[in-house]
C-alpha cells in the first residue's frame, strides 16, 4: 500500500478501514514518532469537536507538540495520534453518526494492524485523552475484556 504524505511532510499510517488515504477531518492513526528502539507506545485520543492534529497544536506557535516537542522528552516510544469524526453538529452536513463504540472498535482495529505489521503486539501502550477521547479510551477497554473474555 503506498503511503501518502500530509501538508506537514507526515507519513499517514492505517485508518481503521485499513487505507492510508486522506480524508476529511484526518481520520485513523497518524505516526508523529517511530525509532527503531522503541519500548512502548503512546497514543493521543482527541476530545469533542477536535481532531488529532488541532487538539494537541498550540494555536500562538502552530506547534505540533506530540510530534516536535513530546519525541525529545520520551525519545524510546512511539507516538501517533488517532483522529475520528468527533463533530456533533454540521452547518451544511449531517453530524457524525457513529456512536463512542464505533470509534472505540475503530480506534483497537487501527493499533491491532499497526502493532501487527510491526511485529511489537507486546509492546505497553499509553494513552493520552481529552473529553470524548477519555470515553472511547474507555471502550477500547471493554471491548479488549470482552476480547480476551471470548479467549
Amino acid at each position: 500500500m503506498p503511503r501518502q504524505k500530509d501538508k506537514a511532510g507526515d507519513e499517514e499510517v492505517v485508518n481503521a478501514e485499513g487505507s492510508g488515504s486522506m480524508l476529511k477531518g484526518v481520520y485513523g492513526l497518524k505516526k508523529c514518532h517511530d525509532p527503531g528502539d522503541a519500548v512502548a507506545d503512546i497514543v493521543f485520543v482527541h476530545g469533542l469537536t477536535g481532531n488529532r492534529e488541532s487538539t494537541w497544536t498550540d494555536k500562538s506557535s502552530g506547534v505540533f507538540w506530540p510530534a516536535h516537542l513530546l519525541k525529545n522528552d520520551v525519545p524510546k516510544t512511539r507516538i501517533v495520534t488517532f483522529g475520528y469524526d468527533a463533530d456533533v453538529a454540521h452547518f451544511w452536513a449531517v453530524a457524525s453518526q457513529n456512536r463512542i463504540g464505533n470509534h472505540a472498535l475503530n480506534l483497537v482495529n487501527a493499533l491491532v494492524q499497526m502493532r501487527e505489521r510491526t511485529n511489537t503486539e507486546g509492546r505497553p501502550i499509553l494513552f493520552v485523552t481529552h473529553s470524548l477521547g477519555g470515553l472511547v479510551f474507555e471502550d477500547v477497554s471493554v471491548v479488549e475484556q470482552e476480547k480476551q473474555a471470548e479467549d
